[in-house]
């Protein structure tokens, strides 16, 4: 897995506080990310949990996030998956062979 960010044009701007942002940089997340994620209340559905995560990679609020396209947000679920844990492929309970 790479430690580099992944930036993401929008096809459409968010509003992030005061500004409108086109771009967002996600980075990689932690093991912390993803258990806040789980943890979250009544997060039970999949698309709820995503999107938490993936607003604290990218350093913005579920609220700000929730502005995003349909589009947009499948685009980025998609360029995320290598950062993704528990995706269904190798990775949550993977182990070393050292």
């Amino acid at each position: 897995m790479s430690a580099n960010p992944i930036k993401i044009d929008l096809s459409r701007p968010i509003r992030v506080g005061a500004d409108d942002v086109k771009t967002l940089t996600f980075n990689e997340p932690t093991l912390g990310d993803l258990i806040a994620a789980e943890e979250q209340e009544g997060a039970n559905g999949q698309h709820k949990i995503t999107a938490f995560l993936m607003a604290r990679m990218a350093g913005v609020s579920t609220i700000e996030l929730a502005q995003m396209s349909l589009a947009d947000y499948r685009k980025c679920d998609r360029l995320l998956q290598p950062f993704i844990v528990g995706n269904g492929e190798a990775g949550a309970g993977e182990t070393s062979q050292s």
